[in-house]
């Protein structure tokens, strides 16, 4: 009995350290994958800047707008810029 209890505890280990080996792989692909397309947004964002001659340009979507007239919205432009609708 308690050597199959010791063989299932091993193999629930086992599964757990595969689970770990997996998300981390899982997080590696996922960094790969979106660091280019992030690496752009970040290049148009900051060259957006320096055209518009804006000091701070805020993600409204995280909330951290104050106040901001609708005319200054760049989300439409910043897309166009990128090629996404």
């Amino acid at each position: 009995m308690q050597q199959k209890e010791e063989v299932l505890v091993a193999k629930q280990n086992d599964i757990k350290k595969y689970e770990t080996e997996i998300q981390q792989k899982v997080g590696a692909k996922r960094e790969e994958l979106y660091k280019p397309v992030l690496d752009k947004v970040k290049a148009e964002i900051e060259k957006l800047g320096k055209e518009g001659g804006y000091t701070m340009i805020f993600d409204s979507s995280a909330g951290m707008i104050l106040h901001a007239a609708e005319t200054e919205n760049l989300m439409p432009v910043l897309k166009a810029k990128l090629g996404v609708n």
